[in-house]
């Protein structure tokens, strides 16, 4: 019978260890699940603002001088009086697409 005893008091001694590391446990889960969600929330208003950023547009003119060509072989035409450059894609007659999206260009001829 004391060995029985014996034997509860051990086992009451480790289920109560057991529910005190349960405790701690539950107590870092909930702390960790809001910093998650804090994260989280960081995240996606970093992400919106990115977002809110990359516009893109740019108004270019050839040039005021009058005519240009013709030439005899193929030439890049760098449109050099530049109005507006929001977000800074065209730059040195290049434009590179900083962003994935739909583009527009149009230009007028006078023949």
């Amino acid at each position: 019978m004391k060995e029985l005893r014996d034997m509860v008091v051990m086992l009451k001694v480790s289920v109560q260890t057991l529910q005190n590391d349960n405790s701690e446990m539950a107590r870092r889960l909930t702390s960790s699940e809001r910093e998650l969600l804090d994260s989280m929330k960081r995240i996606d208003k970093l992400e919106n603002l990115n977002k809110a950023n990359t516009k893109v547009a740019f108004y270019t003119a050839l040039t005021d001088a009058g005519y240009v060509g013709p030439f005899a072989t193929d030439t890049t035409l760098k449109f050099s009086k530049v109005f507006t450059n929001i977000g800074n894609a065209y730059n040195a007659g290049f434009f590179k697409a900083p962003v994935k999206g739909v583009y527009y260009f149009q230009f007028t001829l006078i023949k």
